[in-house]
């Protein structure tokens, strides 16, 4: 059968009794098998056996990064495949999800563990970004990424420290949400640096995000939800100085479409924010796998981070933690003070080929490999939530993505304004169709 490209209009066919949900989900895990052989976006496929699935989203088959609990599963964390664990529980955000009737059909490739900002993984086949065989893709939700994009899964729910969500998100030419820090619970969730892990939601359309992630929201956190009529937001954008020249061009012709006119070329605080979210980071990091360090078993990625966190003092660590409020309520003040949202870049420079962001090989860019996470970590440190949606094409094709900053627990606030474009760009899927 033909699956319709929203997931709203799969739920809305299931309920109006014109396809069961075994059907749907038999058809969207027939559609993953096929892509995956291609595109090597999933570590594995799961089993549902005789499970009956009732709810607001039966019918609907996701995929997930590889680093969520499961019922009696370890996740791989894109080290290796998962291993067996009987008295593991699932993680709070993949059970509230299956109460509502949706499927888990796939665990999916990630950079290991999460500690990397592209699809590099030593231990699987190499990602491929369905856009542009030739493109990178980002890390470290490469896979729920790749598998968004393809239609292999309506949406996925990934992890992000340090832009881990947004990056693979603006690589591949969908949405990527970074929610506020704690607003989602990241109980079964592999830690990589606990005060800046984030869950995020990946998906093509703004409505299909919604739904997830209110799905994964307790009554309590709902609760805590900013409404706003997106018609009545503020808008203001940040070009940085060091910005390429070809995506501040493309982002500037999408910030027209978006109706924004106020531009600013300086953003307070920006560089010491981000000095403070890799202190945070690396210490951390350091912390979480000090075991695998110790005993020399760690990933590149981990030990690549873990150097810097050895060299953080404690008292710079508890510096950064005690002021970080305080420090956030001065960005808001100083950046926020006239606008509700505030766009930026993505990416700093056009999207590479994987084998300039590859480390280790021979055409490895460096510069081009820091531009894919520079304007990334500061938003974690902040605890901000911050939307990654696709702008345009650069000169290439290759998808350009902006950013857009909310205050506190705007999160919806965000996929509702997102939704409010789609009416204007019509489908974000004419712009970066793989069709």
């Amino acid at each position: 059968m033909q699956l319709p490209d929203r997931m709203t209009d799969l739920l809305s066919m299931v309920r109006s009794g014109s396809i069961t949900v075994k059907q749907a989900q038999d058809a969207q895990r027939s559609k993953a098998l096929e892509l995956n052989q291609s595109l090597h976006a999933a570590v594995c496929f799961h089993d549902s056996g005789d499970e009956t699935y009732q709810g607001a989203f039966s019918g609907v088959a996701l995929a997930h990064k590889d680093i969520f609990d499961m019922s009696g599963r370890a996740p791989g964390c894109g080290v290796n495949s998962g291993v067996d664990a009987p008295q593991t529980v699932p993680a709070e955000v993949l059970n509230l999800l299956r109460q509502q009737g949706a499927m888990h059909m796939a665990s999916l490739v990630m950079a290991p563990c999460a500690a990397g900002a592209t699809a590099q993984n030593p231990h699987f086949a190499a990602c491929v970004n369905p856009l542009d065989s030739l493109a990178a893709v980002g890390g470290s939700s490469s896979g729920s990424a790749v598998a968004v994009a393809s239609g292999m899964s309506y949406a996925s729910l990934g992890s992000d420290t340090s832009g881990s969500v947004r990056i693979p998100a603006a690589s591949c030419g969908i949405l990527g949400l970074k929610t506020t820090l704690g607003l989602v619970s990241t109980q079964g969730c592999m830690p990589l640096a606990p005060s800046l892990d984030t869950i995020g939601v990946l998906a093509r359309y703004a409505e299909d995000a919604q739904c997830v992630l209110q799905a994964v929201l307790t009554e309590g956190a709902r609760s805590q939800l900013v409404e706003v009529n997106p018609q009545q937001l503020r808008l203001k954008a940040w070009f940085p100085p060091d910005l390429d020249p070809e995506v501040a061009c493309v982002m500037l012709q999408a910030l027209d479409e978006f109706g924004v006119e106020f531009h600013i070329n300086h953003l307070h605080g920006f560089n010491d924010l981000s000095e403070w979210a890799n202190q945070v980071l690396c210490k951390e990091v350091s912390q979480t796998f000090s075991k695998a360090l110790q005993n020399a078993i760690a990933e590149p990625g981990v030990r690549s981070l873990a150097k810097f966190g050895t060299s953080v003092s404690e008292q710079a660590y508890q510096d950064a933690m005690h002021q970080r409020q305080k420090r956030c309520a001065a960005f808001l003040l100083q950046n926020l003070a006239d606008a509700d949202l505030l766009i930026f870049p993505a990416l700093q420079v056009p999207l590479p080929d994987w084998r300039e962001v590859e480390i280790g090989a021979s055409s490895f860019c460096k510069p081009k490999f820091l531009g894919m996470f520079y304007y990334m970590g500061f938003l974690n440190y902040l605890g901000l939530p911050c939307l990654s949606l696709p702008a345009g094409r650069d000169r290439g094709g290759r998808p350009v993505a902006v950013q857009v900053l909310g205050r506190p627990l705007m999160d919806m606030a965000l996929l509702e304004w997102a939704k409010s474009l789609e009416s204007v760009w019509g489908k974000w899927s004419q712009r970066f169709s793989i069709h």
